[in-house]
């Protein structure tokens, strides 16, 4: 006969009782074939059922993992080509009057912040005055048009403006940013015609003396 004895309490323990051959039908003494101690085998499990479903696929995990890393990709690549195309939509169809909207008013806060943590007693307020009039008067270069205008207006404004403004706005009446001669060289040919040149004009030079706003 073989007697097996086996307990299971939370984990599976499985223990193999040595192996008993008895002489006769009768008799009770068992005799013993071998000295070897009784092997024991542990089984850990979990009380929780293995299933499909608690079991995660390598490469299930793997996509998830992934799925993070391409929404943020795709996310970069969506910003970066919007705005790339409403940069070009606003240089040639706007004539960039979001680009000088943007320009105008990243320059205006920077002028209020600056007065507003500088403008103090104990602070050099000259040299407060002269580095945001040079600032605002980037700008105006860089926006020209109409901003020009309005730093001519801000010029002849004793009352309303520090001297440093006055005093940087005059170049604007006389050195105005100067457009290059192509472009000027296409404007007369598209109302003068392609032969301009020779049929009104003797000599044209295309370096300029001085430049202003003529835009009354």
């Amino acid at each position: 006969m073989i007697s097996v004895g086996a307990s299971i309490r939370g984990a599976c323990v499985y223990q193999i009782a040595p192996l008993r051959v008895y002489s006769s039908a009768g008799a009770r003494k068992p005799v013993r074939l071998t000295n070897r101690p009784p092997s024991k085998t542990h089984f850990w499990a979990s009380e929780k059922p293995i299933t499909s479903a608690t079991i995660s696929s390598p490469s299930k995990a793997k996509k998830t993992d992934r799925q993070p890393t391409r929404f943020w990709k795709k996310a970069l690549i969506g910003l970066f080509g919007s705005t790339f195309l409403i940069y070009l939509g606003d240089s040639y169809l706007g004539h960039g009057i979001i680009e000088r909207n943007v320009r105008s008013i990243s320059t205006l806060i920077a002028l209020s912040v600056d007065y507003k943590m500088h403008f103090q007693e104990d602070y050099d307020v000259d040299a407060l005055h002269e580095r945001n009039a040079q600032r605002l008067y980037d700008l105006i270069l860089e926006n020209k048009g109409l901003y020009i205008k309005l730093g001519q207006m801000i010029a002849v404004q004793g009352t309303m403006f520090p001297k440093h403004y006055q005093d940087k706005f005059k170049m604007l009446f006389d050195r105005a940013p100067v457009e290059p001669w192509s472009t000027c060289d296409m404007t007369l040919r598209k109302e003068l015609g392609q032969d301009y040149q020779e049929k009104l004009f003797q000599s044209i030079e295309k370096e300029p003396v001085a430049s202003a706003s003529i835009a009354q």
